[in-house]
């Protein structure tokens, strides 16, 4: 029985066990299917999501940079405009003084020689900027740049565009008084005569003229080209991402390769990669996906960049950013999501082995239960084979063995039952047997085994 009882425990205890760790087993591989499944998912979201992300930025930070070209062009325009403007008056106005001081004094042509004096010797602008002179006759009165012309009749000449440049200041100041004109012209210290300028003209009419100066575009854009080569070289955003820019001819002004021609600098990738970037600035900007190539330590992985172009400059001006560090970004995600799992995975084999302690509790307290209530029956068993007993169904623990309780009680009391009547009807048996008024005799091989009264008297048994 007791063999029995702690078969019964073992088999109760490994079933619950093995029951426990398949369900915690279960649970948890699905729980680990689920996470890798949900970071994957999630991995390619964020990937996506940090991809567009960094595109975007890419080109916010271009085109605030040709923002920043653009508006910083207008500005300064204006502002020399407005300087040249300013410039203009102030020589108007010293010639109008000459005229009003000397007009009842010295004749026209000496006033007009003390005003082309005057302003002969006044340079601005680093020295390129100077005023001129013009009757609106067509005679050259004062052209510090070029004294060929001063007393000539200029209305033929021409810039490299076709315009006629001083007859359409004529023009200009008859109908208006005073405006800007643009066109191209020489410049002082320098061989050509197709440079872009811009000048203001205003009409005196003491000596009916008309007196200008100008500005050369070319200067302002120099000007305006250092100081956005200055601020992209000092740019910076994000992690590596930085501004670059270069010429259409391959020639490096910031970023990556400065100084050098990247088209004819010998690196095949180099000048593949350059020729994509410009390419694309004369289509109107776009991305570029690209293998950084090993020039002024960049280190050799996939990149991104947004590019656009100045068409007027023949610049390209981009941003880019490595898009390695994306994946880094992952998998540090993904490790820090295992490390978490491997916490989980700890926690669930302490919660296996404290729920198996418990498991192992219950079961060993049920099978204490289930060994007393053996040992109960048992003894109930051996004392009904020998005398009448009934079994307090009670004092067991489970319903099952209350019920076999029960049944073995109302065996015994069967059992009872069939042995009164079995000795009552041995008792009548043997009344009748010894009543009989005949002698009765049973033997068995010849031998005699029971007789009734009649028989002992009549055999002297």
């Amino acid at each position: 029985m007791l063999s029995l009882s702690k078969s019964f425990s073992r088999t109760l205890l490994l079933n619950m066990s093995m029951l426990v760790a398949l369900a915690i087993g279960l649970l948890g591989s699905l729980w680990i299917f689920q996470e890798y499944a949900n970071f994957d998912r999630q991995a390619e979201a964020m990937r996506a999501v940090q991809l567009k992300s960094r595109k975007a930025q890419l080109k916010t930070q271009v085109e605030n940079v040709v923002d920043c070209i653009r508006i910083r062009r207008a500005q300064t325009e204006d502002m020399l405009r407005a300087d040249i403007k300013a410039r203009v008056i102030e020589a108007h106005a010293l010639a109008s003084h000459i005229y009003s001081t000397y007009k009842d004094k010295k004749s026209s042509e000496e006033m007009q020689s003390m005003v082309r004096e005057a302003l002969r010797a006044l340079r601005f602008h680093n020295g390129k900027g100077y005023y001129f002179a013009i009757s609106l006759d067509g005679i050259d009165q004062l052209f510090p740049d070029s004294h060929g012309l001063e007393g000539k009749n200029v209305l033929d000449v021409q810039d490299t565009e076709g315009r006629y440049v001083f007859r359409d200041m004529i023009k200009l100041v008859q109908k208006q008084g005073e405006g800007f004109y643009a066109y191209t012209w020489t410049k002082p210290q320098r061989e050509g005569n197709d440079f872009k300028k811009v000048s203001f003209v205003q009409y005196l009419a003491p000596f009916n003229w008309l007196i200008g100066a100008g500005l050369y575009l070319d200067d302002l854009e120099e000007e305006i080209k250092h100081e956005v080569l200055d601020r992209i070289t000092e740019m910076s955003f994000g992690r590596d991402g930085y501004i670059f820019a270069g010429q259409w001819d391959g020639l490096s002004l910031a970023g990556f390769g400065k100084g050098q021609n990247l088209l004819t600098g010998g690196d095949p990738d180099l000048a593949r990669v350059a020729r994509e970037l410009i390419d694309l600035a004369k289509e109107g900007g776009g991305y570029i996906y690209y293998v950084m190539p090993d020039i002024d330590g960049q280190r050799r992985a996939l990149k991104t960049s947004y590019v656009m172009g100045i068409d007027d400059w023949q610049w390209y001006v981009g941003a880019g950013e490595y898009l390695d560090d994306i994946e880094k970004s992952l998998e540090e995600d993904r490790q820090a999501m295992v490390t978490r799992m491997w916490e989980n995975i700890a926690v669930t084999l302490i919660l296996l082995v404290c729920l198996l302690i418990i498991s192992f509790v219950i079961t060993r307290r049920i099978s204490n239960k289930t060994k007393n209530n053996f040992s109960t029956l048992s003894s109930f068993f051996h004392k009904a084979a020998f005398e009448s007993h009934q079994l307090d169904s009670t004092t067991l623990e489970f319903v099952e063995f209350q019920q076999l309780a029960e049944s073995a009680n109302r065996m015994v009391t069967e059992r009872n039952r069939v042995m009164g009547e079995l000795r009552e009807n041995e008792r009548r048996y043997r009344s009748l047997f010894d009543s009989a008024s005949d002698a009765i005799i049973i033997s068995q091989n010849n031998i005699c085994i029971d007789c009734n009264q009649q028989a002992l008297k009549m055999f002297a048994c």
